[in-house]
């Protein structure tokens, strides 16, 4: 099944309907559709994974051969679209407490905002229902889903926190993060923020480590 395919028979399941009743109001959404911010997110994947936001053409082959690799016959490009279409999935879901009153994921705060708390992480947990008998492998779909729970890992705060870093260091630390899938959770967070008012200073930084060439060198531990 070709990703395309595979990405319009997920916006058809109903668990994916649904999030079109989903409002979130805060700083990174006025007024929006979880939907509507899900497939924004997919289109400016698609756009930006031929990584013509790259300048540096020493690091857009780069970025180029390793989305181009696969795990779990699934080629990381794919799994990129994959996670902008499903990394907020968890929105429009519920839960309960052994037999305590049902609650929503999104909650709506006193002063009117909306807030997902560890959303990304609930998504991970609910992904593999909109991913199974859609050909792929259990390989793939854990890629998937680990990319899903860590596309928080450089937020706002982390951006913060490195503001005054040289990029080099910058580098260096994102590799540390994210259990390894630091390139795809770093290109989520680029594509799932880049209109959003709180995040616009943290974009150059962004774009100058996907521009470094040592942010695709891989990093082997040992003793």
């Amino acid at each position: 099944m070709q990703i395309d395919e595979i990405i319009n028979k997920i916006k058809k399941e109903p668990q994916y309907l649904s999030l079109k009743n989903v409002v979130e109001n805060n700083s990174y959404h006025t007024n929006q559709a979880t939907y509507d911010h899900s497939l924004e997110v997919l289109e400016r994947a698609k756009e930006f994974c031929s990584g013509n936001f790259i300048e540096n053409e020493e690091a857009k082959k780069l970025f180029k051969e390793f989305t181009n690799q696969e795990v779990g016959g699934l080629k990381i490009i794919d799994s990129m679209l994959l996670v902008a279409l499903l990394h907020d999935i968890s929105k429009g879901a519920r839960y309960k407490d052994n037999n305590e009153q049902e609650q929503v994921v999104l909650k709506t705060l006193p002063n009117g905002n909306t807030s997902g708390y560890m959303h990304e992480y609930v998504s991970s947990l609910l992904a593999p229902q909109l991913l199974k008998y859609k050909g792929l492998s259990e390989e793939a779909v854990n890629h998937v889903c680990k990319i899903i729970k860590l596309h928080d890992a450089f937020n706002e705060d982390y951006f913060k926190m490195v503001s005054d870093w040289p990029i080099e260091q910058i580098v260096d630390n994102v590799k540390l993060r994210a259990e390894g899938v630091y390139i795809e959770a770093l290109f989520n967070i680029y594509c799932d923020c880049f209109t959003a008012e709180p995040f616009q200073f943290a974009l150059e930084t962004i774009k100058k480590i996907f521009e470094s060439p040592s942010f695709y060198t891989k990093r082997t531990f040992y003793f």
